[in-house]
C-alpha cells in the first residue's frame, strides 16, 4: 500500500470531519430561484395557535444543501389581510407564528428577491382545512377494556385527509409504562371511527401484566390535511400543506 502525504492524510480528517456536522448549507444570494426547492406548511393546534413554516432547499430529498436567505431575501405570509416575515428559527426553517386558530382561510406565502438575484416566487397559497370538532368521545371520558369507543368529528365533502390517532401508556405491575397505540387514516371524509378497547391495549399475553387499578392514559388525536399550490417560480419545485390537529384526553380501565 503507498504511503499518504500530508495533505492526503489531512484532506481525509477534514472529509472525516465535516460527515459528522449538521446539514451543510448555502447562501441564497449565491442561488437562481430555479434552484430553489420549498417545503410550506401552516399547522393549528389544539390551543388555536396557527405557525407557519417554510425551508428551502437545492432540491427535494434530505440530503439536499439547505438555502439560507440573505439579507435581500424576504419570506412573508399572508391571511385575512394580515401579513408577518418569516423569521429564521433553528436547523434552517423560516417560522411565522399566529396568536389565533386561522381555520378555513388562504395563505399566502411570498418569497420576495431582489432583482439582481433573480424573480420573486410570491404566489404560493393553500387553504387551510375547517376547524375539526371532536363529538365524542369526552374528555376525560372513562371506558372499560371490554368498550368500544366511537370517535365522531365534523365532516363534509371537503373535509379530505384525515387521520385519527389514539395512543398513551398504560402502567405495569411492576411501575413500568407500556406504550399501546392505533391509527387511521383515509382519504375520504369520515364522521366517525370506531375502536376497540381490547384492540388498542393489544394482545391478551401483552396487557396481562398491566395494573388493574391505573387507568391508561390516552390520547385521541384528529388531524386533516389539505394541500395548495407551490408559485411556479420555485424551479426544483416544493409542497404547501395546511394541517390542523385536535386532540382529547380519556382513560382506560385496563
Amino acid at each position: 500500500m503507498k504511503n499518504l502525504n500530508f495533505l492526503t492524510i489531512v484532506g481525509l480528517l477534514s472529509i472525516s470531519f465535516l460527515s459528522g456536522c449538521s446539514q451543510p448549507s448555502v447562501d441564497s444570494q449565491d442561488i437562481k430561484s430555479s434552484g430553489f426547492y420549498a417545503e410550506m406548511r401552516t399547522y393549528s393546534d389544539r390551543n388555536d395557535n396557527t405557525s407557519v413554516t417554510a425551508e428551502f432547499r437545492l432540491g427535494n430529498d434530505s440530503q439536499s444543501d439547505y438555502i439560507m436567505l440573505s439579507d435581500s431575501d424576504t419570506a412573508t405570509v399572508t391571511v385575512n389581510g394580515s401579513t408577518k416575515e418569516l423569521t429564521e428559527g433553528d436547523d434552517f426553517v423560516y417560522i411565522a407564528e399566529f396568536g389565533t386558530d386561522v381555520s378555513n382561510s388562504e395563505f399566502v406565502i411570498a418569497l420576495e428577491r431582489s432583482a439582481e438575484e433573480d424573480s420573486s416566487m410570491p404566489n404560493s397559497t393553500v387553504v387551510s382545512p375547517r376547524n375539526i370538532v371532536i363529538a365524542t368521545p369526552d374528555e376525560n371520558e372513562i371506558f372499560e377494556s371490554y368498550e368500544t369507543m366511537t370517535v365522531t368529528i365534523n365532516a363534509d365533502e371537503n373535509d379530505l385527509n384525515t387521520e385519527i390517532s389514539v395512543y398513551g401508556d398504560c402502567v405495569d405491575n411492576t411501575g413500568e409504562e407500556r406504550y399501546v397505540s392505533k391509527s387511521f387514516t383515509t382519504s375520504a371524509p369520515i364522521e366517525t371511527y370506531t375502536l376497540s378497547m381490547e384492540v388498542l391495549l393489544g394482545t391478551s399475553s401483552y396487557r396481562a401484566n398491566f395494573n388493574d387499578s391505573i387507568p391508561c392514559d390516552i390520547t385521541v388525536e384528529v388531524s386533516r390535511t389539505r394541500y395548495g399550490t407551490v408559485d411556479s417560480g420555485y424551479g426544483k419545485g416544493g409542497v404547501i400543506s395546511a394541517v390542523q390537529e385536535r386532540l382529547v384526553g380519556i382513560f382506560v380501565n385496563p
